[in-house]
């Protein structure tokens, strides 16, 4: 399981532009406030929160799919993950 969760963060982080790498990295590793995160990249801070939104929401929509073939593949197996099952 934690293969898979490994490989679904990778695909996230390809997938997120170099403008939302940087605003990713800023937000939530340099834990810098969205007003300054805007005056760093000289860029509105309405596009700023855009960003986090969107890429809040792509993996919002990947850990329910995540989670839906999890459970899938529990229900196929008959074991629970994380309960002394396969993980």
């Amino acid at each position: 399981m934690l293969e898979k969760s490994a490989q679904l963060v990778s695909l996230l982080a390809h997938s997120l532009s170099g403008f939302e790498r940087l605003v990713v990295e800023l937000h939530y590793i340099d834990r810098m406030p969205t007003s300054e995160i805007s005056d760093v990249l000289e860029v509105d801070e309405d596009e700023v929160n855009d960003a986090l939104e969107g890429i809040r929401s792509r993996v919002r929509e990947v850990r329910k799919a995540f989670v839906n073939a999890l459970c899938m593949s529990e229900a196929e197996t008959g074991e629970l993950v994380g309960a002394g099952g396969a993980e």
